[in-house]
């Protein structure tokens, strides 16, 4: 017969096994934590910095881009030589902080 202080031991080992496999792993459901609120950028402050980013970039100039933003939605017209630039605007308006979208309706000349 085991000794009571070995019969302990193993208890003890087993209970703090079970409960550190418990504790594993992220336990908190994402619906008890209220997520912080996205920052919010003006609609003028992202027109702003898209105009400022075609109008500085070497390989747009000279082409009349007009730039619509709604709501953090930017769409894009206007006409230009090649893909590649029409892709650069898209480029330029994604990367601005506050489009949540870009619709690019530019065209080839």
């Amino acid at each position: 017969m085991m000794p009571i202080l070995s019969k302990f031991l193993i208890l003890s080992l087993l209970l703090m096994g079970t409960l550190t496999i418990a504790g594993c792993g992220d336990r908190m459901h994402e619906s008890w934590v209220e997520r912080p609120a996205a920052p919010v950028y003006p609609d003028s402050l992202v027109f702003a910095k898209i105009n400022s980013a075609v109008l500085d970039d070497p390989q747009l100039q000279g082409f009349n881009i007009k730039i619509e933003v709604t709501d953090g939605r930017v769409v894009l017209s206007g006409l230009v030589d090649t893909q590649a630039q029409a892709d650069r605007v898209t480029m330029h308006s994604w990367i601005v902080d506050g489009a949540k979208e870009v619709d690019n309706q530019i065209r080839l000349k």
